[in-house]
């Protein structure tokens, strides 16, 4: 077959070139192109756009349903169970619904 064509495999019944079959039944790894990963550059910098933001609002939802004098016990425990079984969404809706007085940051 020429390079670049396409067999299918037996066993996985996946398209496979054939220059990469080539490379493993050969040991010949330089025809082996595989897709760049992320730097550990790339890595932090997306946890700490996206990440770490999430998780700060998080932790501030969970602590400010913990410590909100105008919830009942029953509202606490199910705003918690909320917040805690869904992260994103729990913390997002606990922040969104008005009509509570919220704790301040820094105090």
């Amino acid at each position: 077959m020429p390079p670049g064509s396409h067999r299918k495999l037996r066993r996985s019944g996946s398209r496979v070139c054939c220059d990469t079959v080539a490379a493993v039944t050969t040991g010949r790894s330089s025809l082996i192109h595989a897709p760049p990963l992320a730097s550990g550059v790339d890595v932090a910098i997306a946890l700490l756009v996206f990440a770490l933001p999430a998780m700060l609002v998080w932790v501030w939802a969970f602590v400010d349903a913990a410590r909100n004098p105008e919830l009942s016990t029953g509202q606490r425990v199910a705003w918690l169970a909320a917040v805690a079984l869904l992260p994103g969404v729990g913390a997002l809706v606990y922040i969104a619904v008005p009509g509570r007085r919220r704790l301040r940051l820094g105090g």
